[in-house]
């Protein structure tokens, strides 16, 4: 599911809200405080998330390295990915992985020394990724990490369910029922059912964990 995929399916469980005017702006940022309460509040969201990042993406640091800023949250992997599909093998995703390297050896990264096979640093204080080779303009960076993630490209592949969609747009009807129509007991409904719906969700995980 994309993040796209995503807020189509929290606004279908808004069949009063997902039309109305006037509100579009607090009903993203409802959505997405949802979605950040539910990461808080169950561990395995926060798991796989993945940010792109193109070329232009990078600034330059030195012969062939180029620095983005990292994740909010533990990065596990780095993948250099094609933007276009090989013909010749359907289906294929043709990602290569960057290997791991240490910050302090980032000089021959920007160099040009030891790059063959792509590799990347996290900087000490974990705000900055460097990598060798950056990408060309027909290529990405993907990088694979765990925490709370708190924006989203509407490419953005997420782990989120239909259930979390359900559970999210319980969320969104809390928000707007409290702050624009001013209905404070039936904002406390949904945030009930909110409650009631991350529950069964967590339920339902731990069932899967222990089959």
């Amino acid at each position: 599911m994309t993040w796209a995929d995503f807020i189509a399916a929290v606004l279908g469980f808004l069949p009063m809200d997902a039309e109305r005017h006037g509100i579009e702006t607090f009903r993203e940022q409802a959505i997405r405080a949802g979605v950040i309460d539910v990461q808080s509040t169950l561990p395995v969201f926060r798991l796989g998330h993945t940010t792109t990042i193109l070329a232009d993406g990078f600034t330059p640091d030195g012969i062939v390295a180029g620095t983005a800023p990292a994740p909010d949250g533990v990065v596990r992997e780095l993948w250099f990915v094609p933007l276009a599909a090989d013909e010749d093998r359907p289906g294929s995703s043709n990602r290569v992985a960057y290997r791991r390297g240490l910050w302090a050896d980032r000089k021959s990264m920007i160099l040009g020394i030891d790059t063959e096979l792509g590799q990347w640093a996290l900087s000490p204080d974990q705000q900055t990724i460097i990598v060798a080779p950056v990408p060309d303009a027909d290529h990405q960076v993907e990088i694979v990490w765990d925490g709370i993630k708190r924006a989203f490209l509407t490419t953005d592949t997420v782990p989120f369910t239909a259930e979390v969609a359900e559970a999210v747009a319980e969320f969104v009807k809390a928000k707007i029922t409290l702050h624009i129509d001013k209905e404070p007991q039936l904002s406390a409904a949904h945030f009930q059912t909110y409650a009631m719906l991350r529950r069964r969700i967590n339920s339902d995980l731990k069932e899967k964990e222990n089959a």
